[in-house]
């Protein structure tokens, strides 16, 4: 076991020193990178050549994350042990890029939880993490050809809501304040028994705060005076670990590779829009909303 531990360690460090003597300029960032979705997304930047930065909060999944990227292409990969949520996330980030510039950033971490007690630990990871990321990162992102991506599902479209959420879902320009409104609300309910017209589910609920946050950044002048695009996009329903067993009917490496598709394939991707699986031509994108 020993000796395992001291291999892995050796060839982790290999890859750290091949990933900071990459002559490439650029490099693209994924939250939630270890398994699932995020990992199948890494997988299909290192075979397009792509350096990529991951986070993940479980460090041995991370270490043996890294090892497999690095046997599928000839991008390189670097795990950054962090937890999205936090305050040092970001220099986390920023620390690993080895003064390189962000091409590209995938706000992929999620929670999906029942309990109760956790509504404002799962509000912190899909929605806050991804606005406190986006705009951290921001400085370092590549001007007039970065793309920022938010992971959604079908839960964004604002039907899903009803009463006070949708009417404040459904406005036609989104605000800082119409965002944190609905944030404030969406917590206040799911927390108490009043729903404003709020899903059940905080996981839904999140999601549409995620995509509302999308049309929010889209009008932003952090991104949008430097040309930074700003998406959502739907992966479809997944088999991954978060789905636990369900038949979902599709790979992860299918849903991932719409997002791939955007972050390094598409041709500046319309700020603001809601992509669902379009590299696969199922639907077009949508508006927002």
């Amino acid at each position: 076991m020993l000796a395992f531990s001291v291999a892995v360690g050796t060839i982790v460090t290999m890859i750290g020193r091949r990933f900071s003597q990459s002559t490439k300029r650029v490099v693209f960032v994924v939250t939630g990178g270890s398994q699932g979705i995020g990992f199948a997304t890494c997988k299909g930047l290192v075979e397009r050549d792509k350096d990529v930065v991951f986070i993940g909060r479980n460090e041995s999944k991370g270490k043996e994350a890294e090892i497999k990227l690095r046997e599928h292409g000839s991008g390189n990969a670097r795990f950054v042990k962090a937890n999205v949520a936090a305050e040092d996330c970001a220099e986390k980030i920023l620390n690993s890029l080895s003064g390189r510039k962000i091409q590209g950033l995938l706000n992929n971490a999620a929670l999906n939880t029942k309990d109760p007690n956790r509504v404002e630990e799962l509000l912190g990871v899909n929605v806050d993490a991804c606005e406190a990321l986006s705009r951290k990162l921001a400085a370092k992102m590549v001007d007039r050809t970065s793309v920022i991506v938010n992971v959604v599902n079908d839960s964004c479209v604002w039907q899903c809501a009803s009463g006070p959420a949708r009417a404040i879902i459904a406005r036609d320009q989104i605000s800082v304040s119409d965002f944190w409104e609905a944030r404030k609300h969406c917590s206040e309910s799911l927390n108490g028994t009043d729903r404003r017209g709020w899903p059940q589910k905080a996981y839904t609920s999140s999601k549409m705060l995620l995509a509302m946050l999308t049309r929010m950044q889209a009008k932003d002048p952090t991104y949008a005076t430097r040309g930074i695009s700003v998406v959502a996009a739907d992966p479809g329903w997944c088999r991954t670990p978060m789905t636990r067993g369900k038949p979902a009917p599709l790979s992860a490496e299918q849903g991932a590779d719409t997002l791939v598709w955007l972050l390094c394939d598409a041709k500046s991707p319309a700020c603001g829009i809601y992509y669902k699986r379009a590299r696969y031509g199922f639907s077009e994108r949508y508006r927002g909303r």
